[in-house]
């Protein structure tokens, strides 16, 4: 994918986000799965994520960064 894909907003991407790929994500990762469905499904921002998954703001955005690159693939 190119790199302005990866950049993508989660807007942006949720028509991008098949239900196979993400329950394959939540067999991977569940909390990054979380993630997911917090920021595509409940509209919650990075900083809202990671507060109600209880991490810190830098792990949101590493574990957001990961899984919009694996889903791209996917």
């Amino acid at each position: 994918p190119s790199a302005s894909l990866v950049t993508t907003t989660a807007t942006h991407l949720q028509p991008l986000v098949k239900i196979e790929a993400l329950e394959k994500l939540d067999k991977k990762d569940e909390l990054k799965a979380d993630l997911v469905k917090l920021r595509f499904y409940a509209g919650l921002t990075i900083e809202q994520s990671a507060k109600s998954l209880g991490i810190s703001l830098t792990t949101a955005k590493n574990y957001w960064a990961y899984t919009r690159a694996w889903l791209l693939r996917e």
